[in-house]
């Protein structure tokens, strides 16, 4: 953990929140240089980052960003009655 916390330091991440063994691989999660809160996967091997995702910012009363994506369909129909006619 103190190894990826002091890798993570020097590519430009204040501070590590959280560090998880999975399998092969590191779930962690960091604080940016700018605020950025993400999750990222690191080799355990060789502690390459495999993966960043920005799952919000730090101070933000914003919950983090669940692991899935709704899709917005791109349009919207509204129903209603309107009391003017």
């Amino acid at each position: 953990a103190r190894q990826i916390s002091r890798q993570l330091r020097r590519s430009g991440y204040g501070s590590v929140r959280e560090i998880a063994l999975r399998g092969d691989q590191y779930r962690v999660v960091a604080v940016r240089n700018n605020g950025a809160l993400v999750r990222l996967r690191l080799d355990a091997y060789s502690g390459e980052i495999l993966s960043v995702r920005r799952i919000g910012w730090v101070g933000s009363t914003v919950r983090p960003a669940p692991h899935y994506r709704e899709r917005d369909p791109g349009y919207s129909i509204q129903f209603g009655w309107s009391s003017d006619n």
